[in-house]
């Protein structure tokens, strides 16, 4: 069957890493753990410039954060006493490379002294991209490339959408749903986003590099292998 030709225009990708419990050992200006923080960030481009606290002191405890730009400021970490967020607004192959071990530093220095915190964590992780097609291609690409049955035993149709089901935690496989719409930035474009949700407890040393692999052997069952960018094989990236 003839695959409908496409381009990635513009991806994106985040993460949510959320605790089990608060995070005693915050790493605030000034203390021990940030030290750590700055000195294991620096090999990924952290600066003095790179760091703020916009919200450190609220009025919740849960809307507190430490902001840091890494990676000249492609990569944004946010930092709260419940979660950490890591967000690539423009997501290219030298993220994706990156972000395995990018995370496993963070999730590391973080750890130290909050043990007791990333014994239950849960994350999430989301990945979303607009596509372009060729004029009048776009209802051809959804009946080529969105089949009633993707040939993925978990993944059921659930609307406009396919789902995992049923969610088996227990078997440490995340819970995946894939969205595929027509795009509200994109003339005549088409919008892709998959979400993979972990429950504890998490392989997190694994956790980013399994969903990049689950990801892709996904995609390839609606052949749209090439919608992730394929990291480069320069190891000089940071």
């Amino acid at each position: 069957m003839e695959i409908i030709k496409y381009k990635v225009e513009t991806a994106s990708a985040s993460l949510r890493f959320v605790y089990g419990k608060i995070l005693s050992n915050f790493p605030g200006v000034g203390t021990d753990a940030f030290a750590a923080l700055c000195r294991n960030l620096s090999p990924f481009g952290l600066t003095v410039e790179d760091v703020s606290s916009p919200q450190l002191l609220p009025n919740k405890l849960s809307d507190a954060f430490l902001q840091l730009e890494l990676l000249r400021r492609r990569v944004q970490l946010k930092i709260g006493y419940g979660w950490f967020d890591v967000v690539v607004g423009n997501l290219t192959n030298d993220e994706l490379e990156i972000a395995p071990l990018l995370v496993e530093t963070i999730v590391e220095t973080l750890r130290s002294g909050n043990e007791d915190a990333f014994e239950t964590a849960s994350a999430g992780v989301a990945y979303l991209a607009h596509l372009s097609v060729s004029s009048g291609e776009q209802a051809r690409f959804f009946s080529r490339h969105v089949p009633v049955d993707p040939g993925v035993p978990q993944l059921k149709p659930d609307g406009f959408q396919y789902a995992t089901h049923p969610f088996q935690p227990e078997k440490g496989l995340p819970s995946l749903r894939f969205t595929f719409a027509r795009s509200t930035r994109i003339d005549g474009g088409i919008y892709v986003e998959s979400t993979f949700d972990f429950a504890a407890p998490l392989e997190i040393n694994s956790l980013v590099g399994d969903t990049v692999k689950i990801v892709r052997s996904t995609l390839t069952a609606f052949d749209l292998q090439n919608l992730l960018p394929i990291p480069a094989q320069d190891e000089n990236k940071l």
